[in-house]
């Protein structure tokens, strides 16, 4: 018998009432523009996004959990109070990306762009 909708083998994906949890998977644009398009919290944790697109989605409280990000592109990208969490993203772009309240703990986004970002009240610890 198959593993059931919210568990799948190659990565795990669960949906609990109020959040969609997706862990070890490497996501296409298609699959992040689905879960940007509803209104549950995402978490992704240990995913696989190097080099993605994600420039212009609306991921505003969004948790990512020891993501791979390095030259992945939040340009304006919708990022209000959205939480990275050990987090890799050597040359990521965030040029434009709205970060208000949003935070970066224990990251290491070197040599990424924030080219006029808005940063008000973001905290990097």
């Amino acid at each position: 018998m198959g593993a059931p909708p919210a568990q799948q083998t190659a990565g795990a994906v669960s949906e609990m009432s109020d959040e969609i949890r997706i862990s070890g998977k490497t996501l296409s644009r298609r699959e992040l523009e689905e879960l940007a398009s509803g209104v549950e919290p995402v978490e992704l944790a240990d995913c696989a996004l190097e080099e993605a697109d994600l420039a212009r989605l609306q991921l505003a409280g969004w948790t990512f959990r020891q993501c791979r990000l390095a030259g992945a592109s939040f340009e304006k990208a919708g990022l209000e109070e959205t939480r990275f969490l050990g987090c890799r993203g050597a040359f990521a772009v965030f040029s434009g990306a709205d970060l208000t309240s949003a935070l970066f703990q224990g990251c290491d986004f070197n040599n990424s762009a924030f080219l006029r970002a808005r940063l008000g009240t973001a905290r990097f610890e």
